[in-house]
């Protein structure tokens, strides 16, 4: 305590003499605030790196998973220390491979500090997970790669909305095309996006032609107003 009424964090040494002690007051105050905001610093980290909404895993130089959060654990299907006996590269889909060391090794030769990619791994129980993953690389002060900060997040909704979406287009097109009736597709604004083959025998104009005009293009002045006013 001292006399303003200040703390003061103090290291004591003791010396016995023959017949004193000597007392060495060492102030650590600094060196003990700096340890409480890395602790606190952590901590935060910590919270972040728990957090449920995205896989976050610090990676080695080998390739192998040095931490993991929960989210990784349950994207992949393995525990923790199951994940700590493997590699991400042994769980990357085979056809994913070249595509992510490419990127890994042009960050380890210091061309890179990061790179994104979307990717496959393969879970513990063998189906695949498509992932968006983020990579991003800690060095040391001399430049050198020290570990890989990784974030995993699973964009399987994302994928299976695709494939619905291509699956309904491939069943829409034959309809489309082979209408006996004009049929198109315009957006908020009435411009032509798509059209099909009984549309442009209709009008006499070609499939390009017809693509970027709207639909009060083909209608008389007088008409316009029977385009929907959302057209309009």
């Amino acid at each position: 305590l001292a006399k303003d009424g200040g703390l003061r964090d103090i290291d004591i040494s003791t010396v016995l003499m023959p017949d004193q002690l000597l007392l060495s007051f060492l102030d650590i105050t600094v060196r003990k605030q700096r340890e409480v905001a890395l602790a606190q610093s952590e901590a935060r980290f910590r919270g972040y790196f728990n957090l449920p909404l995205v896989g976050i895993a610090i990676n080695s130089l080998d390739k192998s998973w040095l931490e993991v959060n929960d989210r990784v654990c349950a994207m992949l299907g393995y525990t923790r220390t199951a994940l700590a006996e493997k590699t991400w590269e042994e769980l990357t889909h085979p056809d994913d491979r070249a595509a992510d060391i490419a990127q890994f090794d042009r960050v380890q030769r210091g061309e890179i500090d990061s790179y994104s990619l979307e990717k496959r791994f393969i879970r513990a129980d063998g189906r695949t997970i498509p992932v968006d993953l983020s990579v991003a690389c800690v060095r040391a002060p001399d430049g050198r790669p020290e570990f890989f900060v990784a974030l995993l997040q699973d964009i399987s909704a994302r994928k299976e909305a695709e494939q619905a979406l291509r699956e309904s287009e491939e069943r829409f097109r034959p309809a489309f095309d082979n209408a006996n009736t004009g049929m198109c597709l315009v957006d908020l604004q009435g411009r032509l996006l798509q059209v099909n083959p009984r549309m442009t025998a209709i009008f006499g104009y070609s499939q390009q032609e017809l693509l970027g005009m709207s639909v009060n293009d083909l209608a008389l002045p007088d008409d316009e107003s029977i385009s929907p006013a959302f057209i309009r």
